[in-house]
């Protein structure tokens, strides 16, 4: 099972997922797809959020293009901290980032989705208590509101396109987040 988390900055994806894996209902056997972002910001230092440009939009695309890949044929069982859903609703949200770029990465929604498809998208919403700053997400609630309207128009346009179940989560805490993942695929 490929299962993908979704949702603007702040939303508690990467504090949910580090307690899904440790949870002992939820299977051992994942392989774990760590945040893209995060590591290309470290290791290539692109600029993210407003300031984004299309070298950086276009390098992240490319990334998760790469994990997919990756997992589709090494890891049947994957998690992943973000997918390319992600990326292109934040490209839509940047001044600097062109046409072409935001074109790259819709393109590659559709490349991903179709050959190296996602089981489950689990979209976590934003909640102002977790937007906090980290040195990396910006912590403007507008601005994650702007980026969580993309994402949710993005996710309409998944579901019509593509055959991917998708868990809203609803609940707040930690520990009731990953019990309702974890229902969800006990039930699947």
């Amino acid at each position: 099972m490929r299962i993908a988390f979704i949702g603007a900055q702040g939303t508690g994806k990467t504090t949910l997922i580090n307690s899904l894996k440790d949870n002992k209902n939820f299977p051992p056997d994942f392989h774990v797809h760590e945040e893209v972002v995060r590591s290309l910001i470290k290791t290539r230092g692109i600029k993210i959020n407003r300031e984004g440009t299309n070298f950086s939009q276009d390098l992240v695309s490319i990334t998760h293009l790469n994990n997919a890949m990756e997992s589709y044929y090494n890891y049947p069982n994957s998690l992943f901290d973000r997918c390319i859903i992600d990326s292109h609703a934040y490209g839509l949200t940047c001044k600097s980032v062109n046409s072409k770029s935001i074109d790259f990465s819709r393109h590659m929604i559709d490349v991903i989705f179709k050959n190296y498809p996602f089981d489950l998208l689990i979209y976590v919403p934003p909640y102002d208590d977790f937007l906090k700053e980290d040195g990396v997400r910006d912590t403007d609630s507008k601005y994650q509101q702007e980026v969580d309207q993309n994402m949710e128009n993005l996710i309409k346009c998944v579901e019509e396109d593509y055959a991917v179940d998708i868990l809203r989560i609803s609940t707040i805490g930690i520990n009731e987040r990953v019990n309702e993942i974890i229902s969800y695929i006990e039930e699947k």
